[in-house]
């Protein structure tokens, strides 16, 4: 359904705020994008780029947001103070333009906060990760083929789609809830130190237990997030590998073994799984025993202050209401801490993946290709896989237009790589004059790029079946489709 028709009509102006706020940042940047660099911040602050002054207002919004949630609770108080202290006739007529200053700031927070849900869920929740999955998908498409047969394809898609949810996430956590909970606490602080400096004592005692119980749990929560990205990566890789080459899984496999194969990777994850809530229900119960400590020493010490004449009642029920905030807030404080070292995790892990330099590219100001006949000229071309064992060393060919050439040699002597340098899928040392114009017939490759023999001996002890494949038959046989037993689909 369209944005514009959530709304009904009459909502033309609501609409028009959200369109304006949805148009801010840009989800198909046509620049290219460069490559992430290296190292957790350095790789998250170089994906920001472009969203950065809008991580900045979400961060200035939610701060004030903090703020004004903090002075409600120094309101109530004051009001609990003067409802003891004034008679309801003099009530207004005393504190008439405070209680009016109030009201106007609670109408003002309303504002406030719909312009920060705004930036929050129009301008960044939906955009943002878009842009990321735009760029690392570019990036990906740019990559050499020799990055995606080290790769399963479904590996790399998942961590293209997770890590930028969990960028997404992981920054926005920082921006919105570490920025709103450090000026929430130093504002409250503030507000009962004005109160009295011994209501200080049980919100310190919190944040010193809180703070010890997140330093022990979250970062194992974070490490078991990394590996649980990593298992997840690898699961679906798998998954997704054999869709992608269902040919060749009917052809040599069957469904048993592929779902074997499968499980193992889901075991795996599932290893991840269960450390992660063990660690998640230890989190929780430490937390609720932080929690209950801090309201009961707040009441506790309120009363006894109160008795003692140090406060009145207005301090109580301020700093009591604070510490029942601090209570709920916590669950989210917690939670919030653990999905953003869980994000944290996934980042590092997809880390590794986006951020590989492109090993094959243009040189620089290069024109493109003019060729007004398809033909095909190697001059001195090098081409190694190890220093010292050169597969092509000055190897010089010209192929002209409408010759047919066939390279013929057993099994591994490296055929399919003399043709890849032309079209620019493997790096050579030396490459010059080609016309990625030519066509070209090859064998099916999915039979020899992919592990389907993988642990089942009967395949690996077939010699015979191995030792035919070094056999050139006569094309009249072949197009008898007098071949091996199991056949593939091949070109003709």
């Amino acid at each position: 359904m369209p944005s514009e028709t959530v709304l009904p009509k009459s909502k033309t102006m609501l609409n028009k705020i959200f369109s304006w706020f949805e148009s801010r940042i840009d989800p198909y940047p046509e620049a290219a994008p460069k490559t992430p660099e290296k190292g957790l911040w350095r790789f998250v602050w170089s994906s920001m780029a472009g969203v950065r002054k809008w991580i900045a207002a979400l961060a200035a919004l939610t701060a004030g947001i903090g703020i004004m949630e903090a002075l409600i609770f120094q309101f109530m108080g004051k009001i609990v103070e003067w409802l003891g202290k004034y008679a309801p006739a003099e009530l207004f007529a005393e504190k008439g333009w405070e209680l009016a200053a109030m009201a106007a700031m609670m109408v003002f927070s309303v504002v406030w906060a719909f312009a920060a849900s705004n930036v929050r869920l129009q301008t960044l929740q939906g955009v943002f990760p878009m842009r990321l999955r735009w760029n690392f998908h570019r990036l990906m498409l740019n990559q050499s083929l020799g990055f995606y047969q080290d790769e399963f394809a479904g590996r790399v898609s998942a961590k293209v789609m997770q890590t930028a949810l969990a960028l997404r996430d992981a920054v926005m956590t920082v921006a919105d809830m570490v920025v709103y909970v450090s000026v929430y606490f130093i504002t409250s602080g503030v507000i009962l130190a004005s109160l009295d400096s011994w209501l200080l004592l049980p919100f310190i005692g919190w944040i010193v237990g809180f703070a010890s119980v997140m330093r022990l749990l979250i970062p194992k929560l974070g490490q078991t997030a990394a590996w649980q990205a990593d298992a997840r990566s690898l699961m679906t890789g798998r998954i997704t590998d054999a869709y992608s080459n269902i040919a060749t899984v009917k052809l040599f496999s069957h469904g048993a073994r592929e779902a074997a194969y499968a499980k193992q990777s889901m075991e795996e994850f599932m290893v991840t799984v269960r450390a992660q809530m063990r660690l998640a229900t230890l989190l929780h119960s430490c937390s609720f025993i932080v929690n209950t400590s801090l309201t009961l020493s707040t009441a506790a010490l309120g009363i006894w202050l109160w008795h003692n004449g140090q406060v009145g009642v207005g301090a109580v029920a301020t700093a009591t209401a604070m510490a029942l905030r601090v209570n709920g807030l916590s669950q989210y404080i917690m939670w919030e801490s653990a999905r953003l070292f869980e994000n944290i995790g996934t980042v590092g892990d997809g880390m590794a993946t986006l951020s590989k330099p492109h090993t094959i590219l243009d040189k620089p100001q290069a024109l493109p290709l003019n060729v007004p006949q398809g033909a095909i000229k190697f001059e001195h071309v090098d081409f190694s896989y190890e220093a010292g064992k050169p597969l092509l060393n000055g190897f010089n060919l010209t192929i002209r237009p409408g010759e047919k050439v066939g390279l013929i040699g057993r099994s591994g002597a490296g055929q399919i790589h003399h043709r890849q340098p032309a079209f620019a899928l493997l790096r050579t040392a030396k490459r010059h004059g080609f016309d990625r114009r030519a066509g070209h017939k090859r064998r099916h490759p999915r039979i020899f790029t992919r592990p389907n023999r993988f642990g089942h001996a009967r395949y690996l002890a077939a010699a015979p079946f191995r030792a035919r494949q070094h056999y050139l038959r006569p094309p009249r046989r072949d197009r008898c489709r007098n071949g091996f037993r199991r056949r593939t689909r091949r070109s003709r």
